[in-house]
């Protein structure tokens, strides 16, 4: 940049004139740029910081997304399978019952009815607590008591009965408990009526709730 305190000629009268009677425009200018630039960058900075700060809070977000995806899956994925027999099967009176026989499933989602192999026996699939849920119709008669019970691995984990004043009625039972892979789930009918007496209308639905 030239030297400010130099003439410069100025076209009035044809007299020379000082920079110093008018002021240099052109330093004011560069000057005042300089200025504006400085308030560009400063604002460009704040947003960079800004874009930074919504780019981490997208990313916090998108964790939190993969996050409850991940939940869904695993719910979506727990194993569940329902049970059904809605025609009469005899039990015979008295012993230590007779395991229900289902005839269809309404969701079987990981295999755990096979009726080619048993028509009983619910496995397993992979250990964790599981909600048990039993419900079945005894055939009126007059003596005896009726129940169901809900057997794991041989083993009774909740047995709901009726006494001989409420025949007909319906005979429902519900547990959760831990069952390991591999173990086998029935549904046991027993009565002491002192002859055959049918059971219809029977469900049996095991659910996964938590590994």
């Amino acid at each position: 940049m030239g030297n400010y305190d130099d003439l410069i000629q100025v076209p009035i009268a044809g007299q020379p004139v000082s920079k110093s009677q008018y002021g240099d425009p052109l330093r004011d200018a560069i000057i005042e740029l300089d200025s504006r630039t400085d308030s560009v960058e400063a604002a460009v900075d704040g947003l960079d910081s800004r874009v930074a700060e919504l780019d981490d809070r997208v990313s916090r977000v998108d964790d939190r997304v993969t996050d409850v995806d991940s939940r869904l899956d695993a719910v979506e994925t727990l194993p569940v399978c329902i049970v059904l027999r809605s025609a009469a099967q005899p039990i015979n009176s008295g012993g230590s019952g007779t395991n229900v026989e289902f005839t269809a499933d309404e969701i079987d989602s990981h295999g755990m009815f096979t009726p080619g192999t048993s028509t009983t026996n619910l496995v397993i699939p992979s250990t964790g607590v599981y909600a048990f849920t039993a419900y079945g119709v005894w055939s009126t008669g007059a003596a005896g008591v009726r129940s169901l019970a809900i057997v794991k691995a041989g083993t009774t984990l909740v047995e709901q009965k009726r006494p001989t004043t409420n025949q007909g009625d319906p005979v429902a039972g519900s547990i959760e408990r831990l069952a390991s892979a591999g173990e086998v789930i029935t549904l046991r009918a027993f009565h002491t009526l002192g002859a055959a007496l049918n059971i219809q209308a029977v469900s049996l639905s095991v659910r996964k709730v938590r590994p």
